[in-house]
């Protein structure tokens, strides 16, 4: 039983630090445009790095992604490191 709690305990603490960190993360995006993450994620699955190629010119251009349990963000770096929001996919 001890061991039941100690397990919902952290979880729920897990919860609650990945929640402050996509917080963070998003306060950090430039030219944030819609909702706010936390309105349908609650968790951060995978982030990389794509070639998103536009049609029909065939265009490759870099785009990081973060995928996350229920949205998936794109979004282009800008100059010095910074990003800014690209598109949102659900």
């Amino acid at each position: 039983v001890m061991r039941n709690v100690t397990q919902q305990i952290n979880e729920r603490k897990r919860r609650l630090e990945n929640i402050d960190k996509i917080a963070q993360w998003q306060a950090s995006v430039l030219d944030w445009e819609g909702e706010d993450i936390l309105d349908r994620s609650s968790e951060l699955i995978y982030t990389g790095e794509m070639a998103w190629i536009y049609q029909p010119y065939g265009r490759n251009q870099q785009r990081v992604f973060f995928l996350f349990d229920h949205q998936m963000v794109l979004c282009k770096k800008a100059l010095k490191f910074l990003k800014t929001r690209r598109g949102r996919l659900q």
